[in-house]
């Protein structure tokens, strides 16, 4: 079972090439991330709860953490977007 996101909707996986940059997308449907949380997200121990998404007992909090680190160490930049309309997409941009 996932933690995030729709259980019934596929999550989407998108790689193509702009220009000298490979771009990297991954998609999942429910529940938008709330807008006072995105600014935090990718900080070490913060983890996004809701009445219809508690948070999962025993979870550090450090997996965006690490993912944002490790593609920054490799030169690249991990954004995200979320809304009700278009779901959530996280997005790594790294150097071909």
């Amino acid at each position: 079972m996932r933690q995030h996101g729709s259980q019934t909707e596929p999550v989407d996986l998108a790689v193509d090439v702009e220009g000298s940059n490979v771009r990297l997308a991954v998609r999942n449907g429910g529940p938008p991330i709330p807008r006072d949380s995105l600014p935090t997200l990718f900080e070490p121990q913060v983890r996004v709860a809701s009445p219809e998404k508690p948070r999962r007992p025993g979870s550090l909090g450090l997996g965006l953490y690490i993912a944002r680190d490790v593609v920054t160490a490799h030169g690249g930049t991990l954004h995200v977007k979320s809304s009700a309309e278009a779901g959530t997409v996280f997005t790594v941009r790294l150097a071909r």
